[in-house]
């Protein structure tokens, strides 16, 4: 499907930058721990997508177009939590730079 992994392209980029940002925003210590947090979280997006990949008949449009949603709503997930650190709209104020 040529939206859905355009969509799939799309999130990733913004995966990428707010991933950055977030770690711009954090403290030292904070940083080694959102990066440990990033490596668990690409190794459960990895492995989920294996899962639903393997739960799919592909002779059935619905059942991939249901693939590609499940992909792209784990990343935006994703996506908007980092947004959300970037942000500082968490209650740590020592978890941040400059507090």
């Amino acid at each position: 499907n040529w939206k859905a992994g355009k969509y799939l392209d799309e999130y990733d980029k913004l995966l990428n930058e707010y991933y950055r940002k977030a770690q711009n925003a954090l403290t030292s210590e904070m940083k080694i721990k959102l990066v440990e947090s990033q490596k668990k979280w690409l190794s459960y997006y990895e492995n989920e997508k294996k899962f639903i990949y393997n739960l799919n008949d592909f002779g059935n449009h619905n059942s991939s177009l249901c693939c590609w949603n499940y992909y792209i709503e784990m990343l935006e997930k994703r996506v908007l939590f980092l947004r959300e650190i970037y942000l500082g709209h968490f209650q740590n104020p020592n978890a941040f730079k400059g507090n």
